[in-house]
């Protein structure tokens, strides 16, 4: 999953196009064709995978983590600020408390 912190770009993925921004979520299976395009100021992502009881939980709700999606909301911007900043901390919590917040992020 990837989500967007800062900058914004064009991606081209599985015949749709759509500029990506601070605050989307992007998911999409590993080896997905698709092409980037980036803001001239570049682009700061927060790169993750969930872990698999996290998928099936996704599945048993109905949402497909099989196709290109993405969301978008200020709540996701504000978890991912907070993640960053966590990492950039580097403390004794700091795995505990990232954890959390990516398993938030993943939360329908």
């Amino acid at each position: 999953m990837i989500v967007v912190v800062g900058g914004t770009y064009l991606e081209q993925i599985q015949g749709s196009e759509t500029e990506h921004g601070p605050g989307h979520m992007l998911s999409y299976q590993a080896f997905t064709t698709h092409s980037r395009r980036f803001g001239s100021t570049g682009t700061r992502k927060l790169v993750f995978t969930p872990d698999a009881a996290s998928f099936e939980y996704l599945r048993s709700h109905g949402i497909s983590v099989d196709t290109a999606r993405y969301v978008g909301s200020p709540v996701i911007s504000r978890l991912a600020h907070r993640a960053m900043a966590e990492m950039e901390k580097d403390d004794s919590f700091t795995p505990l408390a990232v954890k959390c917040l990516l398993l938030e992020l993943v939360a329908p």
